[in-house]
């Protein structure tokens, strides 16, 4: 019998899923400290279980955007499990803004696989994992990185204080690298279309900051 192995992050373990998927005699499930999405399957495929709460309160906090792309810059194939109904819950949320959510997760290259329970989604898993690594014959846990393109420029510049995706293209359209905007003063960053004085300081604080 070929053992798949599958990496649930340990915040996965308090729901009961990570037990319901342990119930196959071939699975091996390593409760890991994940960086990005709840399950690593191999063959490049991360995933990402929410509920339908927890979708709508990612939507509210800023973390559903974060996530997604983090998932993209980082795995050829994410997946976003939906589990129980997002358009069923008491939610203030309009249709059209429940839409342009799953519009643009599509648009992202995010698979969206709805699940009515935990069982169908323990299931779920199951089956991408056997598909991967037996089917496939693909059992790696994690793609190789992307290539680099100004997608992974932004991303990288987005982590600096104050800086959001306009910020970002304007910092690299100004320096041209990522390189440019790291070496610049902080008088250099101010200098930039809507980068403050005080939000120059910030940044070059962090670029600058050394352990110890």
């Amino acid at each position: 019998m070929t053992m798949i192995e599958i990496h649930a992050d340990m915040r996965e373990q308090r729901c009961g899923l990570v037990d319901l998927i342990k119930k196959r005699a071939d699975v091996n499930v390593l409760d890991v400290a994940l960086p990005i999405g709840d399950f690593s399957v191999g063959g490049g495929i991360i995933i990402e279980r929410k509920t339908a709460k927890d979708f709508l309160g990612s939507i509210i906090d800023g973390r559903f955007h974060e996530q997604v792309l983090k998932m993209k810059l980082n795995y050829s194939k994410p997946v976003v499990i939906l589990e129980s109904d997002i358009y069923s819950t008491r939610s203030k949320f309009s249709l059209q803004a429940l839409g342009g959510a799953l519009a643009w997760m599509a648009a992202q290259g995010v698979n969206i696989i709805p699940a009515p329970g935990i069982e169908a989604t323990a299931e779920i898993i199951y089956f991408m994992a056997k598909n991967a690594q037996v089917e496939m014959k693909d059992v790696p846990m994690r793609s190789k990185k992307p290539p680099v393109t100004e997608y992974n420029a932004r991303f990288v510049l987005e982590g600096l204080p104050a800086v959001g995706p306009a910020q970002a293209q304007r910092l690299l359209e100004h320096f041209g690298s990522v390189q440019g905007v790291f070496t610049a003063t902080a008088e250099e960053l101010s200098m930039v279309s809507r980068i403050g004085k005080a939000t120059a300081e910030r940044m070059h604080q962090v670029i600058s900051w050394k352990l110890g």
